[in-house]
């Protein structure tokens, strides 16, 4: 059965009769009509809810106190996340995907060699499922072979085919993305895993990262790479094969690749969003959904 349009002010009207308190009726119409209905409720109205209520109804039901403003700020404090957490992954992503580049083409050279066969580690190398390995290994090959050759718009890499005859990996690292290069490092051996590391370790002034905790730090923010990219949760987001991943992970993953003040610097623009919080109720429920507690997040922030 086909659900019927509301309109804001039918759509306010619904979230009223499930028990959710608007206190400037005006204003909520003005939101819900610059901020998708679904985005901002359906987005963020889970820690709102009332579960036995909800399930003795088999409809939304809000617990008492709750207020249509606390599901607005909700979300205003997740766009501001959200914003200074892409940045920071965009900072993680190029120097993950540099430093790689460089390992593999230290190894197999230049030119079109990420065509060529043989640089891919066996199945009982590869640490993602064995079951997915020739799945995800000729996925990836496409997906080199498709960049490779749908890239000819692009002046930059006209200008190595016409001068060169070939593309270096190095020329078509803006066409990659981050899931792109965390596969690529899955497929790698032991030789180009370890110099990769040794790459990002240089660069961040670390003293040494292991493939081991490479391999986390991409599982960890990929993820949060697309849930950013794609205007989605990113305090309360679960990700990893088993939602085991949360915010306290991603700040760990962002320090095993990047300087501690970067970090720093990260942590105090989340606490920023945090300290204009004044509703204890959801600020309590913002840090129970990124896993850390206020102090942590301070503590991160003062490492500078």
């Amino acid at each position: 059965m086909e659900k019927p349009f509301r309109t804001a002010e039918e759509q306010v009207d619904i979230l009223e009769s499930r028990g959710l308190k608007v206190t400037d009726r005006d204003d909520a119409v003005r939101t819900l009509l610059s901020w998708n209905y679904y985005t901002l409720v359906n987005g963020y109205k889970d820690m709102f809810l009332d579960s036995a209520k909800s399930r003795e109804a088999n409809d939304d039901r809000y617990v008492e106190g709750a207020y249509f403003e606390q599901l607005k700020l909700a979300y205003a404090l997740d766009r501001g996340f959200r914003s200074v957490t892409m940045d920071i992954l965009m900072q993680a992503e190029s120097v993950m995907k540099t430093s790689l580049i460089h390992a593999f083409c230290q190894k197999y050279g230049g030119g079109d060699s990420y065509l060529e066969e043989g640089w891919e580690c066996g199945v009982d190398f590869y640490r993602g499922p064995k079951e997915d390995y020739v799945s995800n290994l000729s996925r990836l090959k496409d997906t080199l072979k498709k960049m490779r050759r749908n890239s000819r718009h692009k002046d930059y890499i006209q200008h190595y085919i016409d001068e060169y005859g070939n593309v270096p990996l190095w020329v078509l690292a803006p066409c990659l993305n981050f899931g792109d290069v965390a596969m690529l490092f899955d497929f790698q051996g032991d030789a180009v895993q370890n110099l990769a590391c040794a790459n990002v370790a240089k660069a961040s002034g670390k003293s040494q990262i292991s493939p081991r905790k490479m391999r986390e730090a991409y599982q960890i923010m990929t993820p949060f790479r697309n849930i950013c990219a794609h205007n989605e949760r990113v305090f309360c987001a679960k990700v990893g094969p088993r939602g085991q991943y949360r915010m306290k992970d991603l700040f760990n993953a962002l320090s095993i690749v990047l300087p501690e003040k970067d970090v720093c610097r990260y942590a105090q623009k989340i606490r920023y969003y945090i300290t204009v919080v004044e509703d204890e109720d959801l600020l309590g429920k913002v840090l129970a959904g990124m896993n850390m507690s206020y102090e942590e997040i301070d503590k991160l922030a003062s490492a500078e």
